[in-house]
């Protein structure tokens, strides 16, 4: 039985060394306090050399076990996006922005008719409603994401109750 430092004479390395390949369970416990197997230690020693310069060390970022496992993931995202757009799980981006885009020009040339709708031949009536639904889309035509977020997470839901309150 060997002491770590003898232990790491013996593999011509540092002690520091030693206490790495024994956290990552390459070199096998001591069977006692300070007493490691030398024959044992050196052929795990070994071994986990010949696998590092095998390319099978899958712990060292580059190796080929890790660029292999990393293509494998990388095949296997790709083939799950693809089934999932098959499925109609996903829609692409320009999809959604056009449907997006439509839906506000729609909604925008509806807006646009409410003032006549409402007053009819109230010409002032009907200027007041005109105005206020353009001033309300250049409002939001002025929003941020980050507005958009408030709102959706209901800190902005106390303003428009307050609004409402008002009138």
């Amino acid at each position: 039985m060997a002491t770590q430092a003898e232990l790491a004479r013996h593999l011509y390395v540092a002690q520091q060394t030693i206490s790495k390949l024994k956290n990552a369970g390459i070199l096998p416990a001591p069977a006692s306090r300070g007493g490691y197997d030398l024959d044992a230690c050196r052929g795990a020693y070994i071994e986990h050399l010949q696998a590092a310069a095998g390319g099978r060390d899958s712990s060292r970022p580059g190796s080929l076990e890790a660029e292999r496992a990393r293509l494998a993931k990388e095949q296997a995202d790709l083939l799950e996006r693809k089934n999932a757009k098959e499925r109609g799980d996903v829609v692409s981006r320009s999809e959604v922005d056009a449907n997006i885009t439509a839906m506000v020009l729609l909604v925008t040339s509806r807006l646009g008719l409410v003032g006549a709708r409402i007053a009819g031949a109230d010409y002032r009536l009907r200027k007041r409603i005109e105005t206020a639904v353009n001033d309300a889309l250049e409002e939001l035509a002025a929003i941020s994401l980050d507005d958009v977020d408030a709102a959706v997470n209901g800190s902005q839901l106390n303003d428009l109750e307050e609004i409402d309150d008002e009138q």
